[in-house]
């Protein structure tokens, strides 16, 4: 991959000027070292799909592969088909193992030695009574082994120990609205999988002539967007648009000369607008017979791409709660061929199902 160049020096310029502030985050390794956040990857796969066709898919194989350790982080905990994959997987991987383990004996002095598998899972939220009593400490909240079959849906403690499976279940909320919004699973500290005030951005940006697409779901999760933000993304894209027409109606004045003293530079290299396009996703109206069997309703992925070179995935969305109560994660990569094959992926799977509200270029 390309060097972060100026970019680079501008984002670590960035984090020390904020570094008192940041000085009481969770967590804070970063504010002493920003060189640690930077790194060279190798991106193997981009996977497009629902929450449960990726968990079966690419995850749960993944978790059955782990030699050493799993780090499973998501936000919601709840009884469904996923959770029960998770069980069936590990105790599939603990009854693995503990087969292992029967015949280290037969294999006498030289035989291998399986070494205990570590897996750590963190979440925020199993239900509003457990989110209203959570204590606030740190260090979070962790489940007694004699709770992970009855209360989370995952193997018995005995059986995952039969298998030298060291396992704890931790969450982590502190109230009233900061979960922990991640999601990711890291195996083996080698192999990594995560999900995937911007409006002023969005602006500026398109005002440097810079075009700006945007995908997003209509209806989600209103009512914490009301309580979080007091208003919600509709309304949100409305005012957008609505400013946008502003904009580009003050330069159309200012070129016809119907402006005095406008600011606008006829001269300039971004005196035109960017194109701006805004749809709502939507489940395909393909027929059932070429119809996905795990159709998604919503999108739910958290994707940016600038200048066909730097994309941005992680879990947080373009909303107050992400920005400001939320712990989140985002992973900037620079690659050119990765943005191309991501944006590629994307945009095929979203030809049927977006609805455009708006369209700049649109007559």
């Amino acid at each position: 991959m390309e060097p972060l160049s100026d970019f680079g020096g501008e984002w670590r310029a960035a984090l020390k000027e904020r570094s008192a502030e940041q000085a009481d985050d969770l967590p804070n390794y970063h504010v002493s070292d920003p060189e640690s956040l930077v790194c060279t990857s190798h991106p193997e796969s981009f996977e497009i799909g629902t929450g449960a066709s990726i968990y079966t898919r690419t995850l749960l194989p993944a978790i059955l592969e782990a030699e050493h350790e799993v780090i499973l982080v998501t936000c919601f905990w709840a009884r469904s088909s996923t959770l029960n994959a998770l069980n069936e997987t590990l105790t599939k991987l603990a009854e693995h193992r503990r087969g292992e383990i029967r015949n280290e004996s037969a294999g006498g002095p030289d035989a291998r030695i399986l070494p205990p598998l570590r897996i750590r899972i963190c979440f925020s939220s199993r239900s509003p009574f457990q989110k209203l009593f959570h204590t606030s400490s740190r260090a979070g909240y962790v489940y007694p082994p004699s709770q992970w079959p009855t209360k989370l849906g995952l193997p018995a403690p005995e059986l995952l120990g039969a298998g030298r499976i060291d396992l704890r279940v931790k969450t982590l909320f502190f109230l009233p609205f900061s979960v922990m919004h991640p999601k990711f699973l890291i195996v083996d500290r080698r192999r990594a999988f995560l999900p995937s005030s911007v409006i002023n951005a969005l602006l500026e940006a398109l005002q440097r002539g810079i075009n700006v697409t945007i995908v997003t779901s209509k209806g989600m999760m209103v009512l914490e967007q009301i309580i979080t933000a007091g208003t919600t993304t509709s309304m949100c894209l409305v005012s957008f648009i609505r400013r946008y027409r502003q904009r580009k109606a003050r330069i159309s004045k200012a070129e016809t000369g119907g402006e005095p003293g406008s600011t606008v530079d006829l001269e300039a290299q971004y005196s035109r607008l960017g194109k701006l396009k805004i749809s709502y996703f939507r489940p395909t109206t393909r027929d059932s017979a070429t119809r996905p069997l795990e159709e998604p309703v919503q999108s739910h992925l958290k994707l940016t791409i600038v200048d066909g070179q730097y994309t941005v995935l992680g879990s947080g969305n373009m909303d107050r709660a992400s920005w400001f109560t939320s712990q989140e994660l985002g992973i900037l990569f620079q690659s050119r061929e990765f943005a191309s094959s991501v944006s590629e992926s994307v945009a095929d799977v979203l030809s049927d199902r977006v609805d455009t509200i708006f369209d700049s270029e649109a007559r």
